[in-house]
């Protein structure tokens, strides 16, 4: 299933910063169609991370609306999130449960019981 994702105006300021310092993401805005293939690249600590985080429901806009499949996701559980949106960490050692993106991803299909068939 592929849907379409749009990041509309998006500000993010981690808890803890003084409200006199900058976001770490101002006024993001962009959109991905279904099968389209995009890249996020940029140098370490620029924000591809926390922007990610977004997606999947790990962090929520301080500012600014994410659609998913023309849907605002305010307000909807990450677990619920992470049946339309998979997160892989850059480094394998850092997956959430297992060692390799193989045994992470039939974890996960195992959590939402998906069928072996399948």
């Amino acid at each position: 299933m592929s849907l379409h994702l749009e990041l509309e105006n998006l500000y993010y300021r981690y808890r803890g910063i003084a409200a006199s310092q900058d976001h770490i993401l101002r006024g993001i805005s962009f959109a991905v169609r279904p099968q389209e293939c995009v890249a996020l690249v940029g140098p370490s600590g620029s924000g591809k991370t926390t922007l990610t985080k977004h997606i999947n429901g790990l962090l929520r806009p301080t500012e600014g609306t994410v659609f998913l499949g023309g849907r605002d996701i305010r307000g909807t559980p990450t677990s619920e999130l992470a049946r339309q949106v998979g997160f892989l960490f850059q480094n394998p050692d850092h997956q959430l449960h297992k060692a390799t993106v193989r045994e992470e991803l039939a974890f996960s299909l195992k959590n939402f019981r998906a069928s072996e068939a399948r």
